[in-house]
C-alpha cells in the first residue's frame, strides 16, 4: 500500500529546532563520516540484527489485524514514503525501538502491546516511525556502539572518539526523542495520547488503580522539578545526571509536548493528519 503524498506532510514540517541544530553539528564533526561507515559494516554482521530478525513476530494484516491496522493508520497521517517491516518482542518492559541501518524496522515490546490503548499504540508506533523519518536511526546506532566500551571493530578508532563527541552524540540522542515525540503526537491524533503514554512509562501501567496520574499532577511536579535546577548545585546534579542518558527524562518530554500543543505548527500539522 502506498501512503505517500509527494504534497502532504514532511519531518521537516515538525521537526524540534533543537535536534536540527544538534544533528547538523554532530554530522560536521570529520571523524564521524568514518565511524558511520563501520558501524554500517559492522551492523549488518551483528547478532542483534539476526537475533531480532530471528526471535521477533512480524507483524502483518495476516499475523496481526489488530495491530497492523493501526500501524497503516500512523504510516498514513505522518506520509511515510516506505513501509519498514514491523516486529512483535517478549519483553515485560513498556519500549519500542527502530533499528537497522541499511534498512531500518521497528519492534514494539509485547508489553507495550498488551496494555496500551490503541491511540498509546498509534503514538508508540508513530514515535519510532519518526526516527526513521528524521534519518535519526543510523547515529542512534552508532551512539549504542560507541557507548559499549568501544568493543570490536570500533577499538582501532579509539583515538578519534573524544568526550567531546561522545558528549555530541549523547545531546543529539535525547533532542531527536523530542522531533519523535512530536511524530507520535500526529499519528495518534493529538499530544492528550501521547502524554497518556508517556505516563503510563512512569508506572501508571503498574498501580494505576491506586495512583491518580493526572496531567495535572504530573505538570505540578515538573515544576518542582524545575524549580529545583535554578541553583548552581541544581545545574551541576542535572548536567552529571543527563550526560550519558540517551533519553530525556519523561517530564520533561512531557513538558515539551505541552507546550508544543500550544502553538501553530502544531494545528497546522496534527489537524490535517488526524483526518487522514
Amino acid at each position: 500500500m502506498v501512503y505517500y503524498d509527494p504534497d502532504g506532510l514532511r519531518a521537516s514540517d515538525y521537526e524540534h529546532p533543537s535536534d536540527r541544530a544538534a544533528l547538523a553539528a554532530l554530522k560536521s564533526i570529520p571523524v564521524v563520516d568514518k565511524l558511520l561507515a563501520a558501524y554500517m559494516d559492522f551492523n549488518i554482521k551483528s547478532s542483534m540484527y539476526i537475533q531480532t530478525k530471528g526471535d521477533g513476530f512480524r507483524v502483518t494484516g495476516e499475523t496481526y489485524p489488530r495491530l497492523y491496522r493501526l500501524y497503516e493508520t500512523a504510516l498514513r497521517r505522518l506520509n511515510m514514503q516506505k513501509e519498514p517491516k514491523l516486529l512483535l518482542e517478549l519483553s515485560y518492559e513498556y519500549n519500542a525501538y527502530a533499528t537497522g541501518a541499511g534498512e531500518p524496522y521497528i519492534v514494539l515490546n509485547s508489553s507495550s502491546v498488551r496494555d496500551a490503548t490503541d491511540e498509546e499504540l498509534l503514538y508508540l508506533m508513530g514515535h519510532e516511525l519518526g526516527h526513521i523519518n528524521s534519518g535519526h536511526v543510523l547515529y542512534h546506532g552508532l551512539a549504542r556502539i560507541l557507548s559499549n566500551e568501544l568493543t570490536g571493530i570500533f577499538r582501532g578508532f579509539a583515538p578519534l572518539i573524544s568526550a567531546g563527541l561522545m558528549y555530541s552524540l549523547y545531546d543529539w540522542d535525547r533532542k531527536s526523542e523530542l522531533t519523535a515525540d512530536r511524530a507520535g503526537a500526529i499519528a495518534a491524533g493529538g499530544v492528550e495520547n501521547a502524554i497518556k503514554y508517556r505516563i503510563r512509562t512512569m508506572g501508571q501501567g503498574t498501580c494505576s488503580r491506586y495512583v491518580n496520574f493526572s496531567l495535572e499532577n504530573v505538570l505540578s511536579q515538573y515544576e518542582d522539578f524545575d524549580t529545583s535546577k535554578d541553583s548552581v548545585i541544581g545545574k551541576l546534579i542535572y548536567t552529571v545526571q543527563t550526560l550519558p542518558q540517551s533519553h530525556p527524562w519523561s517530564i520533561t518530554r512531557i513538558k515539551a509536548l505541552t507546550d508544543w500543543s500550544e502553538t501553530e505548527q502544531y494545528q497546522t500539522v496534527v489537524h490535517p493528519a488526524r483526518d487522514a
